[in-house]
């Protein structure tokens, strides 16, 4: 079958249309501060990509809007800054949700699990203990580790200390694991330490 010059470019027309539909649907917004900066992606079915520099190390977070930490969420850690930027340009043409399969697939090894801040507890580590605090937590099993999250800068809230969030289920092995390396550990209830 013989494609004539109109249909070439009537085919060509409608790619590029299709190219800007996408790129216009996508909505972006920046912010910074505290030692990093982000940019947001969302698009019209309430997708959004988060891609957060810190340093020289990149995070690409996934999520529907208004379900914060939902099993759909997908988080990359660690990611350098060309992997990210093979995200943006991906969810720039493909969109936010093609990517987000894509960079959970493709990127399996900075895939972290997000820990629901709902059904979080935290707790709080000196400044001292923290390299030591780092290592437990990289020595525990698999299914406790990937639901740790170790701040990378001091806790504002309580002034010389780290803070550690883990879920409820299992901040009493955290809790162990931290005093079975002699780690001071504070917890907040109620407001109070």
């Amino acid at each position: 079958m013989k494609i004539t010059r109109t249909q070439l470019s009537e085919l060509i027309r409608d790619e590029i249309e299709n190219f800007k539909s996408v790129t216009e649907k996508i909505k972006i917004s920046r912010g910074h501060g505290r030692g990093q900066s982000w940019t947001n992606y969302h698009d019209d079915k309430s997708n959004r990509l988060q891609v957060t520099k810190v340093g020289n190390e990149y995070t690409a977070y996934f999520s529907k809007a208004g379900e914060k930490y939902s099993k759909n969420s997908v988080l990359l850690k660690g990611l350098s800054k060309i992997d990210a930027a093979k995200l943006v340009k991906m969810a720039k043409t493909a969109g936010i949700e093609k990517t987000a399969k894509h960079g959970k697939s493709k990127y399996k090894k900075y895939v972290s699990e997000v820990v629901n801040h709902t059904m979080a507890r935290f707790l709080y580590i000196p400044k001292k203990d923290i390299k030591k605090a780092i290592k437990v937590v990289k020595s525990m099993p698999f299914k406790l580790r990937g639901k740790v999250e170790v701040d990378s800068k001091p806790a504002t809230k309580v002034k010389g200390f780290y803070r550690i969030t883990t879920e409820k289920q299992l901040f009493n092995a955290v809790v162990e694991f931290l005093a079975t390396a002699d780690i001071g550990v504070k917890t907040i209830s109620k407001g109070k330490m």
